[in-house]
């Protein structure tokens, strides 16, 4: 086997070609630049709506604070209504009921008739 003996040449590069290299290499830092830009713009519209969504969120926050002071107001207020239908129930409940109430009145009056009678024969 024959041994190939590596030579290494260094290739020399003319004015024009390194000046075309850089010429391409400035063109590709421009389109990256240009790039850049439009991301950027793009990020900070995209700012500018997170800003607005969250003055809505802020809002919405707020609101429900709101409704939830209502609610609590409402629980405190059905709290004291069932303490008060509580008591009515129990006062009710030693009322007598309107169909024994007119039962007992003309027994009375039955009664109040018998003893006026009663006192009128003797």
């Amino acid at each position: 086997m024959k041994k190939q003996k590596s030579t290494t040449k260094e290739k020399t590069f003319g004015f024009g070609e390194v000046m075309s290299m850089l010429e391409g290499m400035n063109d590709g830092i421009q389109l990256i630049s240009e790039q850049h830009s439009g991301i950027i713009g793009r990020l900070d519209g995209m700012d500018a709506r997170f800003d607005k969504m969250d003055a809505r969120f802020d809002k919405m926050d707020a609101r429900f604070d709101n409704l939830e002071t209502k609610v609590d107001s409402l629980e405190t207020k059905v709290d004291s209504l069932q303490v008060d239908v509580t008591d009515i129930k129990h006062k009710l409940s030693q009322k007598v009921d309107l169909e024994d109430f007119q039962k007992l009145e003309k027994r009375l009056i039955k009664l109040e008739n018998f003893v006026l009678n009663f006192s009128q024969k003797h």
